[in-house]
């Protein structure tokens, strides 16, 4: 019976380390950033991602209801990923015609942070939540 408890209990173990280490590369989750604007200022922007997809939804309370596409939830699309770099599209003209249509290039050195561009030159950061 104690052997069986120490197998039991290793296996137990082999599998949190396992699904640990897969997560721990992973970028599905909620992440809470901010993009440079157009105009230069910074929006607000939550991603949220799950698999090869998610959602985009920006914000930015000095221009409350100017932009249509603000507080959308809009699609993404993982293009690439590995370890340490992300790409997807922002597919917002399948909500409102003239949102946000870009690729995002991200990198990460720790998990929890990403930082990078979109094919326009904004930049962006984000923090895993």
């Amino acid at each position: 019976m104690h052997v069986l408890w120490k197998v039991g209990m290793t296996a137990a173990l082999l599998s949190s380390l396992v699904a640990w280490a897969a997560d721990a590369g992973s970028f599905t989750g909620q992440w809470a950033g901010t993009m440079t604007g157009r105009n230069g200022g910074k929006v607000e922007v939550d991603l949220v991602l799950k698999g090869e997809a998610g959602t985009w939804r920006m914000s930015n309370s000095s221009r409350k209801g100017a932009n249509p596409c603000l507080g959308r939830d809009l699609p993404v699309v993982v293009v690439s990923r590995t370890d340490t770099e992300l790409q997807f599209d922002v597919n917002g003209a399948q909500v409102i015609k003239g949102c946000i249509d870009n690729r995002a290039t991200l990198t990460t050195d720790d998990g929890k942070t990403l930082k990078g561009r979109l094919n326009d030159g904004r930049t962006l950061e984000f923090s895993r939540r």
